[in-house]
């Protein structure tokens, strides 16, 4: 998908451009994404287990892309900048993420995105128009509020355990 040639660096592995991170082979406590990132690749972060750590995405990230977290369950936290607009499917699967707080800027969760995952603090961008099949299944929290925009509300996009759910009149 981003050509043969990549370019490693402090434990990074790119494109040229510097704009793709294919792979980080050292995860410490913190890891902070190189500034001018805009893209995390597919299973850029995959399968990494036994150490806790957290991301910090930097201002310019546009996308996170299929499966990039997938099945890190050492993944407690990550902020998610403005600038970010799009999750690929099963983005962060199963991982140990248990505050979520999507800028206002993403309008699809995508399917699986966020499956078993037990999410205790979520907030949902403003502008979410659409929640794909299976994206919070193992949800955990108290309320789930859906925003004004909201146009659909996939199948088991929302199986988890709530109290409330708030649901706009649009």
């Amino acid at each position: 998908k981003y050509g043969t040639i990549f370019i490693y660096n402090d434990a990074f592995l790119t494109t040229p451009d510097k704009k793709v991170l294919v792979h980080c082979d050292k995860i410490q406590d913190t890891v902070n994404i190189p500034y001018g990132t805009e893209t995390i690749g597919r299973l850029a972060f995959a399968t990494i287990t036994n150490i806790a750590y957290k991301v910090i995405l930097p201002d310019g990230i546009i996308k996170i892309e299929e499966a990039a977290f997938a099945s890190s369950d050492g993944l407690t936290k990550i902020n998610f900048p403005d600038s970010l607009q799009i999750l690929g499917e099963y983005s962060f699967w199963s991982t140990e993420l248990c505050d979520v707080q999507l800028p206002d800027n993403i309008e699809e969760i995508p399917e699986g995105c966020f499956k078993y995952v037990y999410i205790e603090k979520l907030h949902l961008p403003s502008k979410l128009k659409h929640i794909r099949c299976a994206a919070f299944v193992g949800l955990s929290c108290d309320e789930v509020r859906l925003p004004q925009n909201i146009e659909t509300v996939d199948s088991w996009s929302l199986d988890g355990h709530y109290e409330k759910i708030y649901i706009p009149n649009s």
